[in-house]
This record gives structure tokens, sequence and C-alpha cells, in this order.
């Protein structure tokens, strides 16, 4: 039977490793509801290859998976590891369990970003706080590639010594051009990382006004 233009849209959505979570989860939320979060995966799996014909990458579903264990559970908010791999799969990487792989600072920015996009701060204090170690862990990865400021997705890092800035602020005290060189240093680096996820948002919206859904949100 031949398929529609707005149903090869969505299928070519789910399809497409370049599809964002949000984009991805949105299709799904049309399709089902929300009652499939509380599918097994396999039961998805069926309903989705029986709805829209559609080869899911397995990259794909690992975000859609992550975003959903995001939204339903506060693990990405305490667990270090979920943290770390719901970032990784939100930029279409494979986490592996099994070996620690340190973060990128772009991973944890935009998983961050798109968690956030799909779940609101909550007026409820400690509902939505990341964990100590969370921040520790944040601000770790921030520290080992040299950016001591931390970019707006990722203000609640926590550097493990301390603050880095002012301890530049101290060792160029002396020197005003250097100081002024490192501090530029350091906003070219929180800029470039903002400037990463703003890029990110807009090609995410546009994924998204592009997808037809028969129940969109206006």
């Amino acid at each position: 039977m031949a398929i529609t233009q707005d149903q090869l849209k969505r299928r070519q959505a789910l399809e497409n490793r370049d599809s964002y979570a949000t984009v991805l989860l949105a299709v799904l939320i049309d399709a089902f509801g929300t009652e499939f979060f509380e599918w097994e995966p396999e039961t998805l799996r069926m309903e989705v290859s029986d709805n829209f014909q559609a080869k899911v990458p397995e990259a794909n579903w690992g975000k859609i998976w992550s975003l959903i264990v995001a939204l339903t559970t506060n693990q990405f908010y305490v667990s270090t590891e979920v943290y770390r791999a719901t970032c990784e799969a939100l930029s279409g990487g494979n986490p592996d369990f099994s070996m620690f792989s340190p973060s990128d600072p772009e991973e944890l920015a935009w998983g961050v970003t798109e968690v956030v996009l799909n779940d609101p701060p909550d007026k409820e204090p400690g509902n939505n706080d990341f964990s100590s170690e969370v921040c520790t862990y944040t601000g770790l990865i921030l520290e080992q590639n040299g950016i001591y400021k931390p970019p707006a997705p990722l203000i609640f890092a926590r550097y493990p010594r301390g603050n880095p800035i002012m301890d530049q602020e101290t060792m160029f005290s002396n020197d005003p051009a250097m100081f002024a060189a490192s501090y530029q240093n350091q906003q070219t680096l929180k800029e470039n990382i903002e400037n990463f996820v703003r890029a990110r948002a807009a090609e995410l919206q546009a994924q998204l006004d592009a997808v037809p859904l028969n129940n969109r949100v206006k």
C-alpha cells in the first residue's frame, strides 16, 4: 500500500541518524502517546516497525531511551554514569557501560540542553538538581579541557580544585597583558561551546518544524 508524504517524512525522521532525540520522541509520542514510555524495548521496536515500516538505527534507539530515562527517573541528575552515557547518546554516540571514557565538553553541554528542553526545571527544589558527583564530574571535564569559565548550559559545574579563574588572577596579577589574554581565551572557549549549542538547537527546531505531526503543540 502506498504511503503518504507525511508518513514518509515521519519514517525518514526515525531512520535519519542525524535526527535529534527530541524529534524522534515527538514522532513516537504523536503516534503512541506517552504510554510507550512503559513498554519493553522490543515492544516499541515492533510497534515502530508495524506503524512506520522504519529501520531505526541503533544510535537513534539510544537517543530515544536515554531521553525517556531522563524524563521518567532522576538518574540523569544524580548518577555520573547515567549522566555521561545520556549526554553521549544524545550527541549521537554509542555509550559503552563496560568501560569508562571521559566526555567531551560539547557532549555534556548539548546533553544537558536537550534534556532541559524536554524536562524544564521544576519549581519544587531538588527535582532537577544535579548531584555533587555530577557537578564535580562536569567541572573536571571542563578543567581537563582548559575551560575555566563554565558555558551557560553547564553553569552548575563544580571545579575539583576550587575556582581556576581566581587562580589565574593570582598567577597574572603582576602582568595585566597576560591576564587580559588569558581572560579573552577563556571567554572564547566558553562562547565557542555556547555557539555550538545554539547551532544545534536551531537544527533541532528546523527538524521538528519539518516533521508533520498530527498533534503538534503550538
